[in-house]
């Protein structure tokens, strides 16, 4: 970095992919001599290849998947040097590029050469350049390069395996390193690789066979090329040129690290496309919801494709087939004003994300990404899905800023002063909090008021907190024959998410929903029967407006049913050691990181 700290990724977050068994990596900070490491990045699974650009800022692929599906959201990142300002660069909302790899800078010019690339592929595609003062979705920034050709990829409106799989026939590009706008040094393999035709698709799947490998070539934009370095045995790759380069500037840190909490602006929620369409005044609360991520691989069961986005595996689920992906924390709500501005406070060091919330409670727009901040740090934002390349107005002045900072009510999750604990966050098992949990919040209100009408017998629904054995048939088209979450998933709770095909009293967001932009009211409570069933009274059952809410609530996270990873469990002694030793290897490497800050802290 230009101040001489390294950012690198690592495993020690000890994290697992929500949708594979594989270990998850993040990135970390440290000074030149490798001392006084800290996690900057909290994010659901990988994030590769952070990168310095010529303003200072940093560029890296992080691959997100929060209540949409997992194949096609692997979008270019940015952050400041020292973690804050955490925010989408290129491709958030796209379904192509599917992948962007190995990003890089093109010295003298706001642009960035890499790869675009699929997801069930290897660590190559083709060589793009990303101009995004010409947009940043989908083809609209987006040059192939190699001979120079505008990209044309034709957008989608459901899976496709094509882009899936992009880039992997023909020839193929990785590690590209731009002189200039012009000149390139990249590895390139012009005879492509013997890939494996399943069906209609095409899979390279682990074990590539590069025959020949790939060779370092220098390049130009047109295609010219001349092979440099080349070995018939081992590709050649990761190419650096040993030559003098300007230092980007040195921006001052942000972060205050005996903080134990950032603050965020929103100057007007109705500003952007997330909220086309509906009226001013329509959105009276913000929701803050925090996400908890797994530590181990404990069973599993599936998604399918609901909403076009794919299908796929849930490992250590928490929840129905099509349910949230991950245990979930309502931290709380704050007021958004008359003006559509909102002023808050939340947690640092923990991944957060919003919904905008109706007078009923019910969820207008949900962001199917997070944001994290650093302990100090400020961010601002315009509104709803916004041009990520237009400023804040800086002459106007909010409601929301003529007031003190709002906190979270209720208050239900508690991040402390104590240290170790606050600054541990969300994601470690000495957390204070229990995420939203079926069985603790949700079930009371039927055991309340429902029960003693249906308490299963034939002719109603069943919505007792008695257990089934949760193993059967996955829905249509979805590979294996059967599933086991391992869960003690109740007969409530599977009746009402009729067995995850949200079709009967329960609609919400599939986690395998499109990668694009979904508009205001798409799916959830707002579209809910049993929420009409509740409205005013069900027969003689009236519940209160908070349980109402409370019901909304649970819908709008897309049905979780556990409120930790090891809540209602069916699993042997073996696996409930396995989860546990993650767990606390997760904690140690934490608590490392403690005694890191405290060092760095005592310095200043």
């Amino acid at each position: 970095m230009p101040d001489g700290n390294i950012v690198f990724q690592s495993t020690r977050c000890v994290q697992l992919t929500g949708c594979a068994a594989e270990p998850v990596s993040n990135l970390y900070l440290c000074d030149s001599e490798g001392k006084f490491l800290r996690r900057i990045g909290f994010d659901q699974v990988h994030t590769n290849y952070p990168q310095v650009l010529d303003n200072g800022n940093v560029i890296y692929t992080r691959w997100e998947y929060n209540d949409r599906t997992q194949i096609y959201p692997q979008p270019l990142f940015m952050m400041n040097p020292d973690g804050t300002g955490q925010t989408e660069y290129y491709g958030g909302n796209s379904w192509f590029p599917t992948s962007i790899l190995h990003a890089r800078g093109i010295p003298g010019t706001s642009k960035v050469i890499g790869i675009a690339s699929g997801h069930h592929a290897s660590q190559h595609g083709k060589l793009i350049m990303i101009d995004r003062s010409q947009g940043t979705q989908g083809n609209s920034g987006i040059t192939f390069l190699a001979p120079v050709k505008k990209s044309e990829v034709r957008e989608r409106t459901g899976y496709q395996g094509d882009i899936d799989e992009f880039g992997q026939r023909g020839e193929l590009f990785q590690y590209p390193y731009a002189l200039d706008a012009e000149h390139y040094l990249v590895a390139y393999l012009p005879e492509g690789i013997r890939g494996v035709a399943i069906g209609k698709t095409w899979r390279t799947g682990t074990n590539v066979i590069y025959d020949p490998p790939f060779g370092i070539y220098f390049m130009t934009a047109d295609g010219r090329r001349e092979l440099l370095a080349f070995d018939p045995v081992t590709s050649c790759g990761q190419q650096i040129p040993l030559v003098a380069r300007t230092v980007p500037p040195v921006k001052p840190s942000q972060v205050n690290l005996s903080q134990s909490t950032g603050k965020y602006y929103v100057q007007d929620v109705y500003a952007g496309p997330g909220l086309a369409g509906i009226e001013r005044g329509t959105v009276r609360k913000l929701r803050v919801v925090a996400l908890e991520w797994r530590a181990a691989d404990v069973m599993y069961n599936s998604n399918s494709s609901m909403d076009q986005g794919g299908r796929s595996h849930v490992r250590t689920p928490i929840a129905i087939n099509n349910g949230s992906w991950d245990v979930k924390h309502v931290l709380g709500e704050v007021d958004v004003e008359e003006d559509g501005s909102a002023y808050f406070e939340v947690p640092a060091r923990t991944p957060v994300y919003f919904q905008l919330l109706d007078e009923r409670g019910c969820c207008v727009q949900t962001m199917r990404s997070w944001s994290t901040l650093q302990p100090g740090e400020t961010f601002a934002c315009i509104g709803c899905h916004e041009d990520k390349t237009v400023s804040l107005a800086a002459a106007q002045t909010t409601q929301a800023m003529r007031k003190p900072v709002q906190r979270l009510l209720p208050q239900s999750y508690d991040y402390g002063s104590d240290g170790i604990t606050s600054y541990l966050g969300i994601n470690s098992p000495q957390k204070k909090s229990h995420g939203f949990s079926y069985p603790q919040q949700i079930q009371p209100i039927w055991d309340k008021h429902c029960v003693s009408c249906h308490p299963g017998n034939e002719s109603k629904l069943d919505l007792t907190k008695n257990v089934l054995s949760y193993e059967w048939n996955r829905p249509p088209n979805n590979g294996d024959k059967t599933q086991n979450a391992s869960r003690d998933f109740s007969v409530s709770y599977l009746n009402l998410t009729n067995y995850g095909h949200a079709d009967t009293f329960v609609n919400w967001i599939s986690v395998q929903s499109r990668p694009t932009m979904i508009p205001p009211y798409f799916a959830g409570s707002s579209k809910s029967k049993l929420m009409a069933y509740l409205e005013p009274a069900h027969y003689e059952v009236k519940l209160s407006t908070e349980e109402k809410k409370l019901v909304a609530c649970w819908i709008d996270l897309c049905v979780p049913f556990c409120g930790s990873y090891t809540e209602a469990n069916q699993w042997s002694e073996q696996q409930k050691d396995i989860y546990r030793y993650f767990e606390e290897k997760r904690a140690k490497f934490a608590e490392i990181e403690i005694e890191n800050v405290q060092k760095l802290q005592s310095q200043k």
